[in-house]
């Protein structure tokens, strides 16, 4: 305010082009720090417990636009978050490890799931590059902690990991979940840079040479147009519809879980009954929605089919949908996990699936 007053005062112009004011730091409780109350938290401490990347998280989690809080419970939650990030990356990176650039898909080609979640993490991306620019960064930071924690491995990377772990290493399947984790990663690094600045330069130092940008540091690597993995409205709206019908197989599993009655969501088969129009939305999705639900069979019919006393379901304003969930049918492949009635059916593998009997014959 002095600078403004005086610069006013004796050149008629302010002395900068815009300038941030911010509310006082406080405790937990929004008092004023004291020495007599002893309520005051000393950054070195924080630092040197927990380093300097989750004091640069704090201030970025704050609106700063009001009296910022800060305490030893917030710092934990935060260290938190951090972690969620960190070890987000850490399974990005770890799954791009025998993947050159030639191997990757176009994104016209990849499987619908792995464009549905390249133009989510796409949204985060313009989402978080907006907010740099309105300097409101707390929004960065919920952005960037949201696609973490729930888009990424809540939903995406918990249904992915079937297809990484258990597919044929080169097969179009697996590549094509590839190429979306690395253009994921790139976005991630990117956005984190500003709010964390060492980490995002530790992950982009860790990309595999045969992916790497060429850029020599995170903060010399050009931002990412992201528009060309963005989705149209109706698919996005078919998504979420999927995303619904998804949420309902999980909430009808639960109470078998808890009964003891499976153990796992892969111990069951599914029914959905659909109205005509959801019904045609869950049958030409073009991904697999066993995977999707991460189950081990899924079976389509049509709503008028179901029985009388299963609870009925609005999805997405799409249509109606009941859930039935049995056992799965067959036994458990030791490999996938997934139960099949075609187990044995390759005599050289007798406790596989046959599709992981196909896997250990191409990678023998």
């Amino acid at each position: 305010h002095s600078s403004l007053l005086a610069s006013i005062g004796t050149r008629g112009v302010p002395p900068y082009k815009a300038v941030l004011t911010h509310g006082y730091v406080v405790d937990g409780e929004g008092r004023k720090m004291s020495k007599s109350i002893g309520n005051g938290i000393e950054l070195d401490e924080i630092i040197s417990k927990h380093g300097a990347e989750i004091i640069r998280m704090w201030v970025s989690s704050v609106d700063y636009r009001e009296d910022v809080r800060i305490s030893a419970e917030i710092v934990n939650r935060l260290v938190d978050a951090y972690r969620r990030i960190r070890n987000t990356c850490r399974y990005l990176l770890g799954n791009l490890k025998d993947v050159a650039k030639a191997d990757l898909v176009d994104v016209k080609d990849m499987d619908p799931l792995d464009r549905y979640a390249l133009d989510v993490a796409a949204r985060t991306h313009q989402r978080v590059q907006d907010a740099y620019r309105d300097y409101e960064f707390h929004k960065v930071f919920h952005s960037l902690h949201n696609l973490c924690s729930t888009d990424l491995s809540a939903f995406y990377l918990d249904i992915l990991k079937d297809r990484l772990y258990s597919s044929a290493p080169a097969s179009r399947a697996r590549r094509s979940a590839q190429t979306a984790l690395y253009h994921i990663l790139l976005m991630l690094v990117q956005d984190m840079a500003p709010v964390l600045s060492f980490t995002a330069e530790e992950v982009f130092r860790h990309i595999p040479e045969a992916l790497h940008p060429g850029a020599k540091s995170v903060f010399a690597f050009q931002l990412m147009d992201a528009d060309a993995f963005l989705l149209d409205d109706a698919d996005r709206k078919r998504w979420e519809a999927v995303l619904a019908a998804r949420t309902e197989v999980t909430r009808a599993i639960e109470p078998l879980r808890k009964a003891g009655t499976v153990g796992h969501a892969l111990d069951t088969a599914v029914t959905l009954y659909a109205s005509p129009e959801l019904l045609e939305v869950l049958g030409g999705i073009g991904t697999d929605l066993r995977a999707v639900c991460i189950v081990s069979q899924l079976h389509l019919a049509p709503l008028a089919d179901a029985p009388a006393d299963l609870a009925q379901a609005d999805i997405a304003e799409c249509g109606k949908l009941a859930v039935s969930v049995a056992k799965a049918v067959g036994e458990k492949c030791e490999r996938c996990w997934i139960y099949s009635d075609e187990l044995g059916s390759d005599p050289e593998h007798p406790t596989l699936c046959p599709r992981c009997a196909a896997v250990m014959k191409e990678l023998a």
